[in-house]
């Protein structure tokens, strides 16, 4: 199933970003605060990778300070998280 498309990063948005883990692309889910799981890459909104990347589109290259490391990610697709599918 395909997810709702959106146009920028915010709370409720799958994300699919290049440069997190070299070589590959990772997926974030941003989520409230409750609602967090990384094992599942379900990531606070209010967290560094959120607030680095609120705002940003797809094309978007955005430099994220994890703790000292900074890297840059490259936002490759946006969707929305349905309530109710799983987001393993």
């Amino acid at each position: 199933m395909e997810l709702p498309k959106t146009n920028e990063v915010d709370i409720g948005t799958r994300v699919k970003v290049r440069g997190f883990v070299p070589g590959t692309d990772t997926v974030f889910h941003f989520v409230t605060d409750n609602e967090v799981n990384y094992h599942q890459h379900k990531v606070p909104m209010k967290g560094p990778l959120g607030t680095a990347l609120r705002g940003a589109k797809v094309g978007d290259r955005v430099r994220v300070d994890l703790g000292g490391d900074i890297i840059q990610l490259e936002v490759l697709e946006l969707g929305r998280n349905p309530a109710s599918a799983d987001l393993a």
